[in-house]
């Protein structure tokens, strides 16, 4: 694995990219930024325990759409499949209900969970309906010796999801947790605040302003998060940068969906294929011509072409570039879309 020096963020080669890179020269810090990254992974993707034990470790991701959670959720993927190899059994879904079902179908001593768009089907707006859930969520470590019929083993869960307080906060109160961006209104920067505390809330709000803004800068500010460790209070080293990267993982399995899994009665139909409500997504916006040239636009990005080049591609009548900024924004409309398909919170108009 390439060190943390070494970063590859979006497929380019970037510099060692810290909060100096994000914040005015003219703020004064009063204590540096620390690294967290290495502790982190070390602390949540611990050893396989020995003898009679289960080890049982809670993490989060959170952070708005296209800030790169998927990407994360891959690369520490990555990290726990080369640590420990065939003995990982990765889940990834958008229910913790499918979750622990599809655990009960490994025999595997490591088993990751990875719960993304986690309030589709877990919102704290919903508490009442998730009391059972809960309760088997709170006992996972019981019911892996239950299911797998073995005294020792690790389970690694993680929930993935865009507003911090649209979680139940039995879900959210991780050990490990991990802020993508910070969010617009002040009750929910005031939360985040009390987790990370007050020196990296600009820090946080500075990459989430990069990635908004788009264009390299903003590709390069996706591989760099705001991290707590649960245990530890911000006043005493608990927080501090958590660095990613972009990884070739083609092992990662595709997120298993809920409305595939279960029937409306809650019946399992599971038959282990994903089924698509619509082929393609982005049908009903090819032929509208305020689309279909951002589309376009899209589907280059993701070929490789870099902004600059769209800009010039898509040059007006007397030659002038389309700036970059714009090339982003429209890029990110069609990304918004996308997200909405796979299970955010917004809708459609």
């Amino acid at each position: 694995m390439p060190s943390f020096g070494d970063l590859y963020t979006i497929g380019l080669p970037v510099k060692l990219f810290t909060l100096d890179d994000l914040e005015p020269k003219s703020r004064k810090k009063i204590i540096p930024p620390i690294d967290i990254t290495e502790e982190m992974n070390t602390r949540f993707f611990c050893d396989i325990p020995k003898g009679h034990q289960i080890e049982w470790k809670h993490g989060v991701e959170v952070g708005k759409p296209g800030c790169g959670k998927s990407e994360l959720f891959k690369f520490r993927a990555k990290y726990a499949y080369d640590k420990y190899g065939d003995d990982l059994n990765i889940i990834y879904t958008d229910d913790l209900r499918v979750g622990v079902e599809e655990l009960k179908t490994s025999d595997k001593p490591v088993q990751y969970l990875i719960i993304d768009d986690a309030t589709k089907h877990m919102s704290s707006r919903r508490a009442f309906d998730q009391a059972e859930v809960l309760g088997t969520f709170n006992r996972l470590r019981h019911h892996f010796r239950d299911y797998l019929k073995t005294d020792y083993g690790l389970i690694l869960c993680e929930f993935g999801w865009q507003r911090w307080i649209d979680l139940d906060p039995g879900f959210r109160d991780g050990t490990s947790l991990i802020f993508k961006t910070s969010m617009t209104t002040y009750r929910e920067k005031e939360a985040i605040a009390e987790i990370v505390g007050k020196q990296y809330m600009p820090g946080l709000e500075m990459i989430w302003d990069r990635i908004d803004r788009g264009g390299d800068a903003g590709n390069r500010a996706k591989s760099i998060s705001i991290g707590r460790i649960g245990t530890r209070s911000p006043e005493h080293g608990g927080v501090g940068i958590y660095r990613s990267q972009l990884v070739n993982f083609p092992q990662f399995p595709e997120m298993i969906l809920s409305d595939d899994y279960f029937d409306k009665e809650g019946n399992i139909v599971w038959d282990g294929k994903r089924h698509e409500k619509i082929s393609d997504p982005l049908e009903k916006y090819r032929n509208d011509p305020g689309w279909s040239f951002k589309i376009e636009m899209y589907e280059l990005s993701r070929k490789g072409v870099s902004q600059k080049k769209i800009g010039e591609l898509y040059s007006s009548e007397d030659g002038t570039p389309l700036a970059q900024y714009t090339v982003s924004r429209y890029i990110r409309d069609v990304t918004d879309v996308l997200n909405v398909y796979a299970g955010g919170d917004e809708t459609i108009a």
